[in-house]
């Protein structure tokens, strides 16, 4: 759940946004016209996206181009919340504010790597740190200042590893690559998504959703994710020394007890008799 928000809003729409969230905790974000930068304060995040999941721990921040994305908060024994600073960058905005004065056409970088995901820079720290206080005394957040801050963070941008010109920028955040619908599963198949995850970042409703999956892979979606992920399991209790729960999670089961049964009921034998019958094999 969300226990704190605050916002600070530039020209009428939310610009800078600071959540407090308690896991365990799912939340769906959908930039149609909009970017994101997101930085994490505190705990960790899974991230699902049309192309893929990534997790996300403190102190690392995150680019998001335009596009559909599911965030899982775990829980976790060694905190209570997570703390999230979220930038939204709207295309017409950016325009307007680098119109008179464009950012130069190459900027020297920190970072000569070009990712939409990477560990944040001293720089882009202290830029956070700055921000804290205008949460905190709102009435110094006037326009004037929060297009200023709103420049900042581009031009740190550019001399980071995000993207080498303001150009590029805009293209990377606002032409996002159109995964396929089989791309989609693929990237998502050791994953925690659910059916329903999987069709909100195809686009689709779930029945529509369920249809074309098995006009693609001539499988259910539950039976096809099943089968794939016991399958995965089989190679890491045969080539691995990762426990059963590891393995579990790995393939993208919440709970390892559920994991066994299904690992059973699948394949006539429990994942420590499989692992010990690949062992006795390969002797």
């Amino acid at each position: 759940m969300i226990l704190n928000q605050q916002v600070l809003s530039f020209i009428g729409r939310p610009v800078f946004e600071k959540l407090e969230i308690k896991p365990p905790f799912q939340h769906k974000a959908i930039f149609s016209d909009e970017a994101c930068f997101l930085h994490i304060k505190k705990g960790r995040l899974t991230l699902y996206s049309a192309e893929g999941r990534s997790y996300r721990n403190v102190s690392e921040s995150l680019l998001l181009k335009c596009g559909l994305y599911i965030a899982d908060f775990p829980e976790e024994q060694t905190i209570e919340s997570t703390e999230l600073i979220a930038i939204h960058l709207y295309p017409d905005l950016l325009n307007k504010l680098f119109y008179h004065e464009p950012p130069p056409g190459q900027l020297t970088r920190v970072n000569k790597s070009n990712s939409s995901v990477s560990e944040i820079s001293l720089p882009i720290i202290q830029y956070i740190q700055s921000l804290e206080f205008y949460f905190n005394s709102p009435e110094f957040a006037t326009e004037e200042i929060l297009s200023q801050k709103i420049r900042e963070l581009v031009l740190l941008l550019l001399q980071t590893n995000f993207a080498p010109s303001f150009t590029d920028l805009m293209k990377f955040l606002f032409s996002p690559k159109q995964a396929s619908f089989r791309e989609i599963i693929q990237s998502h198949l050791f994953t925690s998504a659910t059916q329903a995850d999987l069709a909100a970042l195809t686009g689709m409703s779930l029945s529509t959703f369920k249809r074309e999956f098995g006009k693609i892979f001539k499988e259910s979606p539950g039976a096809y994710l099943l089968n794939k992920q016991v399958e995965e399991a089989k190679k890491f209790l045969a080539n691995s020394n990762l426990t059963v729960s590891e393995i579990a999670y790995k393939v993208g089961f919440q709970d390892p007890s559920n994991f066994s049964k299904i690992f059973r009921r699948k394949t006539g034998c429990s994942p420590i008799e499989f692992r010990k019958a690949s062992t006795n094999e390969l002797k």
